[in-house]
């Protein structure tokens, strides 16, 4: 029987509980005058969001995310937030968020074939031989280098803030935006 050692990489993506009220408030969140220090490999617009009016929308979504990963009660803290816009040609690389131990993604908009794709990056797949991969893949295991969502307008993705992500170029005319999130543990 194959068995696998390590679940390092997972995620939850379901949708959000209260996504009308969530998606509302996206797109009418208070932004700040932090500056994002990263995306210089990117081409989005990003702008910081105030975390206080998320925290209490978000509570039932990330109550439901912890009971999947533990029977034990956690405490949170969200870190920061921000909003995504893609416009045709934008793109984000290849990422991760050090220092997290939680990120998320809520998407606004619903998949459609040539937008901004968010996916997650296999940085392990460069280690197995092509064969081995064929195999693999053949059978059950995934060992594919992306993985791609095709994620519902009001869904949420919850995912280790170490995994690698990014979002491929967007090919279509209309605006593509998410909100983004990490969350630190307080009681591990």
């Amino acid at each position: 029987m194959i068995e696998i050692p390590f679940h390092n990489y997972f995620y939850s993506y379901f949708i959000l509980e209260n996504k009308d009220e969530i998606i509302e408030h996206c797109f009418n969140a208070k932004t700040t005058d932090t500056e994002l220090p990263w995306g210089d490999g990117c081409i989005l617009e990003k702008k910081s969001l105030e975390v206080n009016g998320f925290v209490d929308l978000l509570k039932p979504n990330i109550k439901r995310f912890f009971n999947e990963l533990t029977p034990n009660p956690v405490q949170i803290t969200i870190e920061e937030m921000w909003m995504n816009t893609y416009r045709k040609g934008y793109f984000q690389e290849i990422h991760h968020h050090q220092g997290a131990d939680i990120s998320f993604v809520i998407f606004l908009n619903d998949y459609e074939k040539r937008n901004a794709e968010f996916y997650f990056y296999n940085e392990n797949s460069r280690l197995i031989t092509y064969n081995l991969h064929e195999v693999c893949n053949q059978g059950s295991l995934n060992m594919e280098d992306v993985q791609y969502l095709e994620p519902e307008k009001g869904s949420i993705v919850f995912f280790p803030s170490n995994m690698f992500h990014g979002v491929s170029a967007h090919r279509n005319d209309n605006i593509r935006t998410t909100v983004s999130g990490n969350i630190m543990i307080d009681n591990a």
